[in-house]
């Protein structure tokens, strides 16, 4: 029990403490666990758990996991239970798209009765893989509902000799909450016309009353793909939130007859799939100005252009496809905004 204790001291201020990501996130789980041989245990049965955690950076996560189960015994067809505690370090890929692939690894106690009375407390470590589906994320990006398969293996006391390894599989229910909604820009208030000279004072008609001056609309804006999705996804991150809010705070108070959004991407991969991937980004942020800065659909005109237009020279970034080229061949990833202002 004291173990137990100096885990929770441990990893729950670990996880508070944890100021550089964006969500929280609980996971109730069920499942099944398979004991290993030497403890003549059924083969299997099931297990419940819970995991709490929170986001650290883009690429990890840090989560307190605790889970429980009652296990018949063979020989004497009497109920043992068993209890894990431990803080776990997952590693993500493809965090914001809809499926994310992951790694764990972790440390902590198992308290059992398996052997004979009154049970023992030893040092236990984990590892294992699993994946995050997401099927709901909310419009702000502050919150969203996953289902969360994962399997473990479970080492009793490493390194120490006749050191048992159970293995147990798990579905989980995640929500994550708390979120940080990328922040709007203030509106770009057109400032007032000013006002006409007096007329001069003469027996002529009135003059006509002074024509309002409307601002120009701003003509361009380039999204960078790199920074504003994440590699093959068509889902904006943050960063393209925040720069397509500006963009339409811009707008606000101008006249102009559409605006074309064009995607590209670099020369790397099939035409086919830079085509509608290219597409894709493009519908994307068409979708956002329309449902989040409630813009006119109908004057907002999406394309994807795939390979073409590059901005980088031909053999400028080489041939062979290595992290040098593919850095080299960033300015060609982008989506295009331009405005077409009406004629006054």
């Amino acid at each position: 029990m004291k173990r137990i204790l100096v885990l929770c001291a441990l990893g729950l201020p670990a996880l508070c403490a944890a100021d550089s990501g964006d969500e929280w996130y609980v996971s109730p789980q069920v499942g099944g666990i398979s004991p290993d041989y030497k403890r003549q245990l059924a083969n299997e049965d099931w297990l419940y758990g819970i995991a709490i955690g929170r986001e650290l950076s883009p690429v990890f996560n840090l989560e307190f996991n605790a889970n429980g189960a009652r296990i018949i015994n063979r020989t004497d067809s009497h109920y043992y239970s068993g209890y894990g505690y431990s803080l776990d370090l997952l590693a993500l890929a493809n965090r914001d798209g809809r499926v994310s692939p992951y790694v764990s690894v972790g440390a902590g106690v198992l308290r059992d009765d398996f052997g004979p009375a009154p049970g023992s407390t030893n040092f236990m470590a984990e590892a294992g893989v699993g994946l995050m589906w997401t099927l709901w994320r909310n419009a702000s990006n502050t919150s969203s509902f996953a289902l969360r398969p994962d399997i473990k293996a479970r080492f009793d006391d490493p390194g120490r000799d006749g050191h048992l390894v159970d293995y147990f599989a798990t579905l989980g229910l995640q929500f994550s909450f708390g979120g940080t909604a990328p922040a709007k820009p203030m509106p770009v208030v057109a400032p007032p016309p000013p006002p006409p000279p007096p007329p001069p004072v003469v027996a002529t008609a009135p003059e006509p009353p002074p024509v309002a001056i409307v601002p120009p609309a701003p003509r361009r804006m380039t999204l960078s793909s790199d920074t504003s999705f994440s590699f093959g996804s068509a889902i904006i991150r943050p960063d393209g939130t925040r720069a397509l809010d500006q963009f339409a705070g811009a707008l606000q108070g101008t006249t102009y007859d559409h605006i074309r959004v064009t995607g590209y991407t670099d020369r790397i991969g099939s035409d086919a799939y830079n085509q509608h991937l290219s597409e894709q980004r493009a519908d994307a942020v068409k979708a956002y100005l329309v449902q989040s800065q409630g813009m006119d659909a109908a004057k907002i005109i999406a394309e994807g252009k795939g390979k073409a237009n590059p901005i980088t020279k031909p053999g400028e970034c080489g041939d062979k496809r290595s992290p040098a080229t593919i850095a080299c061949l960033q300015p060609d990833r982008r989506v295009e905004l331009e405005v077409s202002a009406t004629k006054q």
